[in-house]
């Protein structure tokens, strides 16, 4: 994409932003298809022994400075802030 970018000279920073959504559906009818797939023929899927709310919520810590990282990137880039660039070396300074 930023390939394209330069070539057609497009703001890349635009064109990145243009992803989040067709991502995003992307992602929604892989998990569609993966639903519909284990309805059909459940002895695909592995069995997984059930936990409680309080596992799942303290099996989340480890990730946090992750999605820090990712939030301060987004804001950055969808407030303005700072261009793709600059919010790439914001990235690599947070992390």
């Amino acid at each position: 994409m930023i390939i394209y970018g330069i070539v057609t000279e497009t703001s890349i920073g635009k064109l990145l932003i243009a992803g989040v959504f067709p991502g995003i559906l992307l992602g929604i009818c892989l998990i569609l298809c993966i639903a519909i797939w284990v309805r059909v023929k459940p002895s695909d899927a592995p069995k997984a022994e059930g936990a409680t709310w309080a596992e799942r919520w303290r099996s989340l810590r480890g990730i946090w400075p992750s999605t820090l990282l990712i939030i301060i990137i987004l804001v950055a880039l969808y407030t303005g802030i700072a261009t793709p660039t600059e919010a790439g070396a914001v990235g690599a300074a947070a992390a």
